[in-house]
C-alpha cells in the first residue's frame, strides 16, 4: 500500500497545489485566488487545510471592517500567502485600515513589502 494521499470521491493521487475559494461572512462574499490545498489529479476536487479555510475566514470577517463599496469581491493573496503560512499569527495582527489594497482588473491584492514592513513596525512595538 502506498502512502499517497487520495482522493475520497475517486481515489486519485491528491496533489499540493494553488486554487482559489469562495468565502464570506455573513451577506458578503468574496473570491480569493493563491490558496494552498490538495488537488485530486483525476476528478479536480479540493481540499483545504483547516488553517487555509481559518485565513481565508478570517480575511473574509476583517474585510467587513471596510465600508461595502470598498471590500474586495476578488482577492488575490498569491504574492503574500507564505507569509501566512510562516507566521501563524499575521492573521492577528492585521489592522486592515493601515494597509493599503490594490486592484487591478477588479481584483485585489496586498502589497507584500508594505505587509512585510507592517509586520515589522509591529514586532519592533510590541
Amino acid at each position: 500500500m502506498d502512502n499517497k494521499l487520495r482522493c475520497f470521491l475517486c481515489g486519485e493521487e491528491l496533489k499540493e497545489g494553488i486554487s482559489d475559494v469562495r468565502a464570506g461572512w455573513g451577506r458578503y462574499r468574496v473570491r480569493f485566488y493563491g490558496v494552498r490545498a490538495l488537488i485530486c489529479e483525476g476528478c479536480g476536487d479540493t481540499i483545504f487545510s483547516k488553517y487555509d479555510v481559518y485565513i481565508v475566514q478570517s480575511l473574509s470577517k476583517l474585510f467587513l471592517e471596510l465600508s461595502f463599496e470598498n471590500r474586495p469581491k476578488k482577492m488575490d493573496l498569491t504574492n503574500i500567502y507564505d507569509l501566512f503560512i510562516e507566521d501563524k499569527n499575521l492573521i492577528h495582527s492585521i489592522d486592515i485600515n493601515n494597509l493599503n489594497l490594490y486592484e487591478e482588473e477588479g481584483i485585489f491584492s496586498f502589497d507584500r513589502r508594505e505587509i512585510e514592513v507592517y509586520l515589522n513596525n509591529n514586532i519592533m512595538h510590541a
